[in-house]
């Protein structure tokens, strides 16, 4: 096809292959060729080494490879998502399960015309650094956390946190209970520490 391309127009449109050197090692090139002037075939190419290129993409993909299998395994809600946009661009088997779908904004998945009035993304997108927020939501609770990822992505994780919350309130119900009982005691007690500093007593 490019040697038609020549012929037809004096250049080809540029193309990779892969060349084998005599020790079997293989060098992918970048090649662009136009026809000389004059009588017969000339050519000119143009060749450049993208060995090294090729090795950063490797490396590019095995690291999303290793992140992605990370982010399905997640015991919560996971999604890359673009910077400014809010696009997913991928996203765990949480994340789907909850309506989540690539391709769409992180908010048009739950029938909002616009972003939650609480997201942090736009702190991480300015400063680059993670933020965390607890919120409620139709009586549960979650921690949202966006981390940036690349300069273009970001990470959003979705934890429910509702059992957590639950079981923090049972503590602080008992303890206030705990709390009644002390104050009532026919008796006075006090605390102190070692020091002989008091630290608490009934009334």
């Amino acid at each position: 096809q490019a040697l038609r391309e020549l012929r037809e127009r004096g250049t080809c449109t540029p193309y990779e292959k892969e060349y084998v050197r005599r020790d079997g090692t293989r060098v992918p090139v970048f090649l662009a060729d136009t026809m000389l002037p004059g009588p017969g075939e000339q050519i000119a190419a143009f060749a450049l080494d993208l060995t090294a290129r090729k090795q950063t993409e490797a490396a590019l993909q095995r690291e999303f490879a290793m992140r992605s299998m990370l982010l399905e395994n997640l015991p919560c809600i996971a999604m890359v998502l673009r910077k400014g946009t809010r696009e997913i661009v991928f996203l765990n088997e949480a994340a789907r399960q909850a309506g989540r779908a690539p391709g769409k904004t992180c908010y048009g998945t739950r029938a909002r015309s616009d972003p939650c009035p609480f997201c942090l993304a736009p702190k991480v997108w300015a400063t680059n650094q993670p933020r965390k927020l607890e919120v409620e939501c139709q009586g549960k609770h979650y921690e949202g956390r966006w981390v940036p990822l690349t300069d273009d992505l970001y990470v959003h994780y979705i934890f429910d946190i509702t059992a957590r919350k639950q079981t923090e309130a049972a503590v602080r119900n008992r303890e206030g209970v705990l709390q009644q009982i002390f104050d009532l005691l026919p008796v006075g007690l006090w605390f102190a520490d070692k020091d002989g500093k008091l630290l608490r007593g009934n009334p």
